[in-house]
Formats: structure tokens, sequence, C-alpha cells
């Protein structure tokens, strides 16, 4: 199929926004044509001004009604994540004297103790190297907004910083409560222990929360590729191919990037990482000790990864606030 015929059908498909995925999968052409369409419509929607100024149109109105007041910590979170793709905090700077580790900590408890003493037939995903304690792992949990995690990840703070990271008003999709196993020192990586870039939005803001400490190299910390994100001074390198992702091998990534380019996040209970994960990154590969992590994924509405959660029925959307309505919508 050559790019004449490309351009025939997404024209028919109207590309400006009502066209999806599950349409081009439909039509009748062999596979290797439907993946290079949905490649094309991929990169045409995530072409600037297009994703910005169309298909995030309504979101930035959201945003820019919101108008929120930045705090310091805030706006240095935002800084270093326009500038590295990646930037550092704590729930106790994000939420002081809110308790909210001690919360999270006593939550991630009791899903776990659930975990283990939940049968084989049960709806529990049981990975080769992860156990999703709450969310992931294709669930569709239902949520309380005041639950521990899921409160911290629709509060002002979060949404204010994911806001002004996107340029738009963040939509809340998924989350998780996982805990990766410990592994022997010879193990192969596998999927989200790879190098690669995620493939849902041009830009991906997600909030991590170390559960326990990650204090070792060994206890399977976050890693990334500092100036990888769309904005970055090393986006070019291994290309994000949306819808499918792309995972470059471990001696590619070695010998295209320099150790400083690599940033290793370590640190105590309460540490929270905020990332743009359109970059080259990684994780959860652990040998000394299992680590347990909560995490959270924002995109624009750009996006097409729909919600992987439900809002609990005596929630009322209109009472909350502009910036979580929008989040949860």
């Amino acid at each position: 199929m050559d790019g004449e015929q490309i351009d025939t059908i997404l024209r028919d498909f109207d590309i400006m926004a009502k066209s999806t995925p599950r349409e081009i999968r439909q039509l009748d052409l062999s596979t290797e044509n439907k993946h290079a369409l949905l490649m094309e419509w991929y990169r045409r929607r995530q072409t600037e001004p297009f994703w910005s100024e169309t298909l995030n149109k309504d979101s930035r109105r959201v945003w820019e009604a919101a108008n929120p007041n930045l705090e310091t910590a805030e706006l240095r979170i935002v800084d270093d994540l326009a500038r590295d793709g990646i930037a550092l905090s704590s729930l106790e700077e994000l939420f002081p004297g809110q308790g909210a580790l001690a919360r999270i900590q006593a939550f991630a408890a009791s899903q776990r103790e659930a975990y283990d003493n939940a049968p084989t037939e049960s709806g529990f995903e049981k990975a080769a190297f992860i156990r999703f304690l709450f969310g992931g792992g294709g669930t569709k949990p239902e949520i309380d907004l005041s639950e521990p995690g899921i409160a911290e990840f629709l509060s002002d703070p979060v949404l204010n910083i994911g806001g002004a990271h996107l340029g738009s008003a963040a939509k809340f999709v998924r989350f998780s409560l996982q805990s990766n196993f410990r592994q022997a020192p010879d193990a192969e990586r596998k999927a989200s222990q790879c190098w690669h870039r995620d493939p849902d939005d041009r830009r991906i803001f997600k909030m991590f929360i170390y559960v326990n400490g990650v204090k070792e190299p060994s206890d399977g910390p976050f890693q990334y590729v500092r100036g990888s994100h769309d904005r970055g001074t090393r986006k070019s390198l291994f290309p994000q191919t949306p819808p499918f992702g792309f995972y470059p091998g471990d001696e590619e990534v070695g010998n295209a990037v320099s150790e400083d380019e690599i940033i290793t996040v370590t640190g105590k209970a309460g540490t929270v990482i905020f990332a743009d994960t359109n970059a080259i990154h990684r994780g959860g590969f652990s040998t000394r000790n299992e680590r347990t992590m909560f995490a959270a994924v924002y995109v624009s509405k750009a996006s097409t990864f729909g919600r992987r959660y439900v809002v609990a029925d005596n929630v009322d959307r209109s009472e909350l606030p502009r910036l979580k309505r929008f989040a949860v919508s």
C-alpha cells in the first residue's frame, strides 16, 4: 500500500477525530496494510498543531477555565518534567502532615492479604513477575475516590502537575497497586522490565509511589533515559511507534546512551516519581527484595486508551471540582 492509497483511506475515515482504531482493524485488508494504516493514523493524530489545537481543544478549555494556582513544589516538578521528562518528589512534600504513606501502606497490606487468600479461580491476575494487588492486569475495578492511593492520584496537586505537563486537563485512565517478585540475578527481563516507550499518547503523565523502600539497584528501581520525552533532546532516539509501543534491546540502548543519561530512582518508602513514559524507561527487576508500587496513568483527551476502572455509584460527579470531574469522565 503506497502513500496515496493510505491518504485516500484516511480521508474517508475523517482523521479529524471521528474514526477509531477498531474501524481500521475491521477493513477488508491484509494484516500488513492494516498495520501501515494504523501507524499512519496515529502518527497524524500526534502531529502538532493537530494534537494540541484540535484533538485537545476541549480539554485545553477545561484546563484554562480551572486556572489552578500551582504551589512552589508543583512548579518545580513541572519544570523538571519539561526539561528531563522525569521529576522526583515524596508523599510528604505533596501532602504534608496528612499521613498519606501510612494509609497507603496499610491499604497495600490489606490488598496483599486478600491476594494471598484468594482462590485460584478468583479474578486476581497472577503474572509472571508481578502480583497485581489492585487494578492493573486488564482488570476493571470499582473505585472510591477517597480510598488510599486513588485519593492522592486525583488530588489537586497531582492534577495540577498533570495538566501543566500535558497542556490540557488530564484524564486518569488506569492504575495499579503491584508487587514485583524477587527474581534470580540471571533471570531474563520481561515486558515492562525491558527498555521501552509507552504508546498511549504524544505526552503521557505517570505517577509512581514506592510503597516500600527501593534502596539499591537490586531492589528494582525505576530507570529513565533523561530527555527522551516529547520535548527532550533525545526524543528521536528509538522513536515511539503507537499503538504498538517500542522495545529497543538492552545492548542497543547501552550503545546509544551514556551512563549519565540514565536516571536510576532509588528512594525510601513514600518516594514519588512523575514521568512522561512516552520516553525510554524500564523498571521492576528486583533481585533482593519484592518491590511494591502504586502507579497511575494520565493522558490527554486525544488518546484512544480508555479507562480501566469504574467509579462507584455513590459518587456525585457534578459535585466534583472541575479537573477531578474531567479526570474521571
